[in-house]
Parts: structure tokens; sequence; C-alpha cells
């Protein structure tokens, strides 16, 4: 089924994802994606719960869906739980599967394939603002360090100083990073 050696991607157990997942790759779903997946492959692990709509050209299900499924080829492991219709040229589903909604059998020539190319499009357009986005940041960050060592005469301050120094002035541009920088280490930390 996943003859091409594409890149994968896991969603370990345990992690939530919420938001629209898109690549040209296989994403193996072990955790909960509440959102949409376009992707060229998709695998959804006996741990695995996606609730929102899944776009692939495969797709395997051994876990939970709640939401329409469109796919070339789709498999629906003895474990499935799919809550969803199901559009494809080719579905497998194995004993104990289960499935509620409609299955509808998509035209080789009218199939989604075409929602597969434009999966692909948007994520290499999502690729690039990410990185734009990345580097604007950076960016701004920058500009605010240069202003709190301009502002408080210290050339020497680093950058969570200088963003302390900031946010305590009420320069709520400084406040957002500094917010965002500790949830991200409560976040590692609850991990660890």
């Amino acid at each position: 089924m996943f003859a091409s050696r594409k890149q994968k991607t896991t969603i370990a157990e345990g992690l939530k994802i919420v938001g629209t997942i898109t690549t040209d790759g296989i994403v193996d779903v072990h955790g909960h994606i509440d959102g949409e997946m376009n992707c060229a492959s998709i695998i959804v692990s006996s741990t695995g719960h996606v609730f929102g709509t899944l776009t692939a050209e495969n797709v395997i299900v051994d876990g939970r869906v709640d939401g329409p499924i469109q796919g070339g080829e789709v498999m629906l492991k003895s474990q499935a739980h799919v809550l969803g219709d199901i559009r494809c040229q080719t579905v497998i589903i194995e004993k104990g599967a289960f499935m509620e909604g409609r299955l509808v059998r998509a035209k080789a020539n009218g199939g989604v394939q075409p929602e597969v190319e434009e999966a692909r499009k948007v994520a290499a357009a999502s690729r690039d603002l990410t990185s734009a986005l990345e580097a604007e940041a950076a960016t701004r960050k920058a500009e605010l360090v240069v202003e709190a060592r301009h502002l408080s005469g210290n050339p020497n301050l680093l950058v969570d100083e200088a963003l302390v120094y900031l946010a305590k002035r009420g320069n709520t541009q400084a406040k957002a990073i500094l917010n965002e920088s500790r949830a991200a280490g409560e976040k590692r930390a609850r991990k660890s």
C-alpha cells in the first residue's frame, strides 16, 4: 500500500493536536487529532483517534475516526471504529472493524487525486509561510533587544533580560513573547 519511500511523521500516543495537518508524506497517528488531515498517506493506529476529515491517497485505520474519509485506497483493520462516510476507489474491511456511514466508490478519473494534489500544494505553501513567520518573529525579538539595550543604557542585556525590562515598562509584544516562552517551558517540563 505504501510502496514509495515518503517521509513519515508519527503523532505519539498521549499527544493531542488541534488543527489542520497537511503534508505530502505519511502520517502515523498514535495520539489524538482534532481537525483535518490532508496527507499522501495516513495510518491511524489502534491507540489513535482522529476527530475530523481524513483526505489521502492511502488510508489505514486500526483506531477511531469520527469524520469522513476520502482516499484512493482505504483499509479498515480489525480494531477500526469509523463514524463517517468513506469515499474511495478501493476499500478493504477486516473482520471486527466497525463502520457507521455511507460507503461511496470514487471513479478513478474523478476520484480524490485532485484533493491529494491540492493538499501537497498547501503543505508546500504552509512550510514557506511557517519559515517566513519564524524569521519575522526572530527579527522582531532582535529589534526588541536592541530597543531595551538602548533604553536601559546597558549594551550587555541578554535576550530574556531585555524582554523582561520592556515587559515591566508595558511593552505588549515583549509580554507576549515571554508568555509564549513560559508556556513552552511548562509544556516541556510536563513532558519530562
